[in-house]
């Protein structure tokens, strides 16, 4: 009888009772001299049990060598065998004895190994002059030995193969061997689904990487791709925008990314690589379909998503893509000429360098001859080159809002989306592009008029001194994208849920003239906080906020006119007046403050139209005594003069910064002669109008700054207006 059958007869008669049948087995290989009634088959596997890759440990082994003879076959034998105990090291090409003594003087190489497998209690290990025995404490420890042993073996054999070949059939059968090995395998450790894509990643320049997607496919639906892979997949989708890996397997990978990624910090090549696929996909035909529809999977049919990753790492992804965009925009104005050539399929991207240069196009990707260009170009018109013109720029925004919007749609998701962009998490150029603010204006009213209060809430600032998205898109800011119906919206919303509190009402006497705007275009919550301001007597903190406004000159005044101006702002609509005179009935002295006749000092809120200034004026009659108008910054044009020639008393106009041109300044120059401040700073007036003011004996001061005036005509206005004292024509002609 041989070696192996003595092996095996013996072991499985005297099996250590501790070896259960229920250990995990696989099929075992036995020599062609072993007879069939000589080696039973082994116990059924009644359950997978997972195991720990091994790279070192203590284990018994014997080495058993080939002989002819009678007596080596004895010696060889059960009972005459020599055990020895090694402390193994399972390298990358050998086994290895930290002692090299004995049966491992020499270390066993991997290509050395005609056969691995297990013999009941041992691991049997063919080599040219025999066999080694390894015999483990119990079953466990033997079978990740005899797994281990496998995986090594065959990792070593598949970096021999992929070096030496470059047959693509080749390498495509090799990496579809080591794919169903790492798939099957019961070990379990990271580098086990890792090693598959090292080896992968040498292949990238000689195998096509459509070919190498298919083979990698049951791989990828278990383990995030590579960095090479990342890189390889972003380049396919750049390349290829309309292969059928986008909307096939790149969808089940990018699905898997975001549901089990941890941190894009630690992983920038793999969002990059979903930055890319959601681009590409953004260009087909479907592209908003598309995007929202991969989206709502992502989500899943319930309810609830039931993957708390993929949330924060759609926005992740959104939050880096925005921020590349202007990144983008900033370093091609500094750098124009260095610039002009990137394509939009290699944006900036402020956390890798690298990404700004081209990827080398693949050998079988890449375009020859003539049919290069027209290939480029092709990609050029739909998926790249966003550098090339605003238009693509937008194009690009609406792609990464669209997420955004469609994520905003989920109830589940609204809460964590809120609470990812309370903190306005995007660049200030953002905040002013119109494109951004229009798309991001539905996510934020979604958001703000949301019932629930840990949502609305979102919208107010972080943190005591921060302002939030109410602040962004109030009325008097420049990131405003509509009239304020949404900020009056969200703003209904606050006081009809939880704000209705003196801390939150004392905070909004900041945005006075934001209320007092759409108090104006008759929104009742505006109205609503207006009267409850005067009501509980909050007005101190926006009256020294006014009192730096740029109507200067107004200051003290201002300050203690600031309700009687509320009061005639709440007058001037039908609904504002009711809210107001219900008040008076309940506070004495707002009564007394409305006996006082009208302001004698009045400021609109930027971005008022001369619509507004026409509601102001006349239906509200309690402005005979008014003063000192200040219009600065508010978007009137020459269209309110014949307005503003109703108020006799008015002795300061402040125009700076609006478009009231010439023909005004000619109206108002034959009726407010007792005006004697008159500040027209950064107006379209000319020479024409100007001249006009010849016969406004009254003015004292008049400030011309950045206007077209020209030398003669401030020469005919000094010399035609004998009481002017101060007269600023800086960054004229005339200066």
């Amino acid at each position: 009888m041989a070696v192996e059958d003595q092996t095996t007869t013996t072991t499985h008669n005297g099996q250590d009772p501790k070896f259960s049948s229920s250990s995990l087995v696989v099929p075992q290989t036995h020599s062609s001299e072993a007879p069939a009634e000589s080696s039973p088959a082994p116990p059924p596997v009644l359950h997978r049990r997972f195991l720990k890759l091994l790279s070192e440990g203590d284990i018994q082994l014997c080495r058993v060598t080939h002989s002819g003879t009678v007596i080596g076959k004895i010696l060889s034998s059960k009972f005459l065998r020599r055990w020895e105990t090694h402390h193994l090291y399972l390298n990358d090409a050998q086994i290895s004895s930290k002692t090299p003594s004995g049966f491992m003087e020499e270390s066993t190489p991997y290509s050395s190994m005609k056969e691995i497998s297990l013999v009941h209690c041992l691991i049997r290990i063919v080599l040219p002059e025999g066999c080694l025995l390894l015999q483990a404490n119990n079953a466990y420890v033997r079978d990740q030995w005899y797994h281990s042993i496998i995986w090594k073996k065959n990792l070593f054999r598949y970096h021999q193969i992929t070096r030496r070949t470059t047959r693509q059939e080749v390498l495509l059968k090799e990496v579809k061997s080591m794919v169903e090995l790492a798939t099957s395998t019961p070990l379990q450790d990271h580098c086990i689904a890792q090693a598959p894509f090292q080896v992968i990643s040498s292949l990238l320049s000689t195998v096509s990487v459509k070919d190498l997607l298919l083979t990698l496919s049951p791989l990828l639906e278990r383990q995030p791709p590579s960095r090479e892979m990342c890189t390889a997949f972003s380049r396919h989708c750049r390349l290829h925008p309309r292969s059928s890996l986008v909307r096939g397997l790149f969808t089940s990978v990018v699905h898997r990314i975001l549901k089990h990624n941890v941190d894009f910090g630690k992983n920038p090549f793999m969002r990059r690589f979903v930055h890319d696929y959601i681009r590409v996909l953004y260009a087909h035909n479907d592209g908003p379909q598309a995007v929202r529809d991969f989206v709502r999977n992502a989500h899943g049919e319930g309810s609830a998503c039931p993957h708390p990753r993929v949330l924060p790492n759609l926005v992740a992804v959104c939050l880096a893509a925005v921020f590349s965009i202007y990144e983008y925009r900033r370093r091609r104005q500094r750098h124009p000429s260095d610039w002009v050539n990137i394509q939009a399929n290699h944006p900036v991207d402020h956390n890798e360098d690298k990404m700004t240069q081209s990827p080398p196009v693949l050998p079988d990707e890449r375009p020859t001859s003539s049919a290069s260009h027209d290939h480029r170009q092709k990609i050029n018109n739909k998926t790249s080159n966003i550098g090339s013109s605003s238009n693509n720029n937008i194009w690009d925004m609406q792609c990464y809002l669209a997420i955004i919007k469609t994520a905003c749609e989920f109830e589940d998701w609204r809460p964590g989306l809120a609470q990812l962009l309370q903190p306005v998490p995007f660049p200030d150029e953002a905040l002013v592009d119109d494109v951004f603010i229009k798309g991001m204006g539905i996510v934020v009213g979604a958001i703000g008029t949301d019932p629930r209060c840990a949502v609305h809430q979102c919208v107010l600032g972080i943190r005591e001194g921060k302002e939030g998205w109410f602040h962004v898109i109030c009325p008097s800011s420049a990131a405003c994208s509509d009239d304020g119906s949404l900020w009056a919206s969200i703003l209904k919303t606050l006081l009809d849920c939880c704000c209705r509190r003196k801390a939150f009402l004392a905070s909004m006497t900041k945005l006075v003239g934001a209320c007092q705007l759409l108090a104006l275009r008759d929104h009742s919550s505006a109205q609503e906080t207006l009267c409850l301001m005067l009501e509980w007597n909050l007005l101190e903190v926006a009256d020294e906020n006014n009192s730096s406004h740029p109507s200067g000159g107004c200051g003290a005044e201002e300050r203690n006119s600031l309700p009687l101006q509320i009061a005639t702002t709440l007058q001037s609509t039908e609904s504002g007046r009711r809210l107001y005179f219900e008040l008076c009935d309940r506070q004495l002295h707002l009564k007394e403050l409305q006996q006082k006749g009208g302001p004698k000092k009045l400021t609109l809120p930027n971005r008022s139209t001369d619509e507004d200034l026409s509601k102001l004026l006349l239906n509200c009659g309690s402005l005979g005594n008014l003063e000192c108008l200040s219009l600065a910054f508010t978007q009137v044009t020459s269209a309110c003069a014949q307005h503003l020639i109703k108020l006799p008393s008015l002795r300061y106009l402040n125009l700076w910064s609006t478009q009231f041109g010439d023909a005004g300044l000619q109206l108002i120059s034959e009726h407010l002669h007792k005006l004697q401040v008159l500040n027209l700073c950064e107006t379209p007036v000319t020479d024409k109008g100007l001249a006009c003011l010849a016969s406004m004996k009254s003015l004292r001061k008049l400030n011309l700054n950045s206007t077209t005036l020209s030398v003669s005509t401030f020469e005919k206005l000094k010399q035609k207006l004998p009481s002017l004292q101060e007269c600023d024509v800086r960054y004229t002609d005339a200066w």
